[in-house]
């Protein structure tokens, strides 16, 4: 009798790997022997998923446990609405993941109202959602238009560079266990900046190449480094290969020991004024007095040197205005006293009040001065502190649906058509999400967890 691997290889002999799907329904289920099959998804219940394919005679059930992953090939699709700005929304981690930095469901969408019990979003892949607001673990903000990358999302995406590769990426997380050098090409206008979550074992040391003229090679002629080490940071330019010291070395205490912390860089490499914050807090504001912008380019690369374990998660790159925030964020919403939310603007400043309506990109605030009325992409983050401590159970039937834009939602699967997947996160209830929003659907996400007796 057939194994239904031989089945596969059979009919891989009989038809042509040009031989494709109509587009806006295809997926690539990768099962767990290592085998694949292309088709369009009819049905899934808790049994398996009913698969119809141009190979196959007649839609076949492949059982749940078989299914290791799929892939989703997106459908064209006509442009949003061009949104002003973009909230990425931050859900905390599931129980037994929590110390881990890596395990936190990521939506994007346009914020629409933000209330004692909820924030909504606006969203073109599962319209509006009201996530509890015990569960948000962060609100950030950003220009729509001004972010040019968010990630990471694969390991393919970088140039793996030096003797050996070092990289890995895993829960969109790069991770190094030794010296290692990536890099890839992000369409960086010359006034940036860079932010990310770093995570070290050991002693931090690692550095960042930024506006690489060649992320294809380990050793560019122009880029400026930062330097970020348990001993100082430090900021150099290099001009057809000429270092040049834009700054003094510089300590900072988030970078002593096994340790994170969230990383600001702002670059106008125009102009040549630099700043970088870690957590929040200023560490250093300089100037290269001999900007070259039209040597520069637009590659990053991520170095990691000397620490036993390194991790780079929530890369962004955004378009920045040039105007420099203010020093530590976090003592500003702090010394905010009365009743209402907390919000921080890109600027640094903080304010509170109450939210009287969020409407056309704008939000509504009335505070005990006067009401207030500014768009949201002025809006940095939302405080969400000294609220109910509460996170997402774990469920049987849950699946991690990576987005084709980065980040994650975990489900508890109830149903899977042609071009839509339904499922219920305890943060958001029960939601239908448009199929083509993810670049992958993972199964089987806690068997780690079960090995090792974390379930």
């Amino acid at each position: 009798m057939q194994t239904f691997s031989n089945i596969i290889l059979t009919l891989a002999i009989f038809f042509p790997a040009s031989l494709s799907l109509a587009e806006n329904n295809t997926v690539n289920l990768q099962f767990r022997n290592g085998d694949h099959l292309r088709g369009t998804i009819q049905n899934w219940d808790q049994s398996g998923i009913t698969l119809a394919s141009e190979i196959l005679e007649k839609p076949i059930v492949i059982q749940s446990q078989s299914i290791q992953s799929l892939s989703v090939i997106p459908r064209k699709r006509e442009q949003e609405k061009n949104y002003l700005h973009e909230t990425l929304l931050s859900i905390k981690p599931r129980f037994f993941r929590q110390n881990e930095a890596t395990s936190a469901d990521l939506l994007r969408g346009q914020l629409t109202d933000i209330s004692e019990t909820h924030i909504s979003l606006h969203t073109w892949y599962a319209g509006t959602l009201d996530i509890e607001r015990s569960m948000i673990a962060s609100v950030d903000v950003y220009g729509k238009g001004k972010q040019t990358y968010y990630g990471p999302n694969s390991l393919e995406e970088w140039n793996q560079l030096g003797h050996e590769p070092a990289w890995t990426f895993k829960n969109g997380t790069l991770s190094s266990e030794n010296n290692g050098h990536i890099a890839k090409h992000i369409d960086m206008s010359n006034i940036s900046v860079l932010s990310f979550d770093y995570s070290w074992i050991g002693n931090p040391d690692m550095q960042v190449l930024l506006f690489s003229n060649d992320p294809q090679h380990d050793n560019p002629k122009n880029c400026y480094k930062l330097t970020l080490s348990s001993n100082h940071t430090k900021l150099t330019k290099f001009h057809n290969q000429r270092e040049t010291s834009i700054m003094h070395m510089r300590r900072a205490p988030q970078l002593r020991g096994s340790g994170s912390t969230h990383v600001d860089f702002y670059a106008d490499a125009t102009n040549g004024n630099f700043a970088l914050f870690l957590d929040g807090q200023r560490i250093f504001v300089e100037q290269d007095r001999k900007p070259t912008p039209d040597s520069m380019g637009g590659g990053l690369h991520l170095i990691s040197k000397n620490s036993p374990l390194t991790r780079i998660r929530n890369l962004q790159v955004s378009r920045w205005n040039g105007d420099i925030p203010k020093s530590q964020s976090q003592p500003a919403i702090e010394s905010l006293e009365g009743e209402g939310e907390k919000i921080l603007l890109r600027n640094g400043d903080a304010i509170i009040g109450t939210i009287e309506s969020i409407s056309d990109e704008l939000i509504r605030l009335k505070t005990v001065h006067t009401p207030i009325e500014f768009p949201l992409e002025r809006m940095r983050s939302l405080d969400l502190r000294n609220k109910k401590n509460n996170a997402p159970i774990m469920k049987a039937n849950d699946v991690l649906a990576r987005f084709q834009t980065g980040g994650w939602v975990i489900l508890d699967l109830h149903s899977i058509t042609p071009t839509t997947i339904t499922g219920y996160n305890q943060a958001f209830g029960t939601a239908t999400f448009q199929l083509d929003a993810f670049s992958s659907i993972e199964f089987h996400i806690y068997e780690d967890a079960l090995a090792i007796g974390d379930l």
